[in-house]
């Protein structure tokens, strides 16, 4: 098996702290957008005809939250998948004692 790359810690921190960050960003851009977007719904019987100014954001910022999702998953995948294994371990130790196998080998 090969050894972890000695810069892993460092790779990790920054991973857990972009991840985050790309993720608030993204979502305050797309929340812009669309709240921007949807706003001018309301401004057609105003005696004008309103343009969404702000709706770009909305293209700027879901795929930031999603490449901040990403980075995410990434960065905590070891806490996650420690957090299964413990609890899968439980039913794993009775699976083996109430099994049908076990029933009838009794």
């Amino acid at each position: 098996m090969a050894s972890i790359d000695p810069r892993h810690e460092r790779k990790r921190s920054i991973l857990r702290v972009l991840g985050p960050l790309l993720v608030l960003v993204g979502g305050t851009l797309a929340a812009i957008g669309f709240i921007d977007f949807f706003s001018t719904f309301n401004s057609f019987g105003k005696g004008g005809f309103g343009f969404p100014g702000h709706f770009f954001f909305a293209f700027i910022g879901l795929p930031l939250f999603g490449w901040g999702l990403s980075l995410c998953r990434f960065a905590f995948l070891r806490q996650g998948a420690r957090y299964v294994a413990a609890e899968v371990a439980p039913s794993r130790a009775t699976r083996s004692t109430t099994s049908v196998s076990a029933w009838a080998n009794a």
